[in-house]
């Protein structure tokens, strides 16, 4: 009970509201806060009791109850809208990642929707050497990638670390890491 008086009194402590002052009790003529704290300091239990009921007869208990209680619906409105920006930010950070995505999907397509990015880092999964025409690399990330030029690119294997790249003068470039051998390529899927 005492807990709940000083939490209020704390509260209420710049609303004016003064204690009767007597020399005996040692409430001094003070606001709010400060003639429950002199009471608290009182040591008879008859006089600090006494003090008690003088400072609480002049505090202004309804005041401070709705102040409290607008302080709560505060606390309320500013966690709900704490939680708002938080889910906002999550919708940003979730719309770069599925952009980002969408980038990297749509690298080497001639309809992309997006800005796609310059470069992409893939691993080869199949490779395929049709009757006609270059190499056909099926990549990790569902990519499908067909060689445009006539060179001989040597041994290509699946598990084979490759970069691509689009090229200045058009077109795209793909870099095999571990040999090195740069190709011409052109998106198929």
């Amino acid at each position: 009970m005492m807990k709940t008086i000083m939490i209020i009194a704390f509260l209420a402590g710049g609303l004016g509201v003064s204690a009767p002052s007597n020399g005996d009790d040692g409430a001094k003529s003070v606001n709010g806060l400060q003639a429950f704290k002199a009471c608290v300091a009182i040591s008879n239990n008859s006089k600090r009791l006494a003090c008690f009921d003088k400072a609480s007869a002049v505090f202004d208990f309804d005041k401070t109850t709705a102040v409290l209680e607008e302080a709560v619906t505060l606390k309320k409105e500013a966690t709900k809208a704490k939680a708002k920006v938080k889910q906002l930010a999550k919708a940003a950070e979730d719309q770069k990642k599925a952009l980002k995505a969408k980038r990297t999907e749509d690298f080497g397509k001639k309809d992309a929707e997006v800005k796609t990015v310059d470069v992409i880092e893939t691993e080869i999964l199949r490779v395929r050497k049709p009757k006609v025409g270059g190499l056909i690399f099926m990549f990790t990330n569902n990519q499908v990638w067909r060689q445009a030029d006539g060179e001989i690119p040597g041994r290509i294997k699946p598990g084979m670390k490759v970069r691509i790249k689009k090229s200045r003068i058009g077109g795209y470039l793909m870099t095999i890491k571990i040999s090195r051998r740069t190709l011409r390529v052109k998106r198929v899927i």
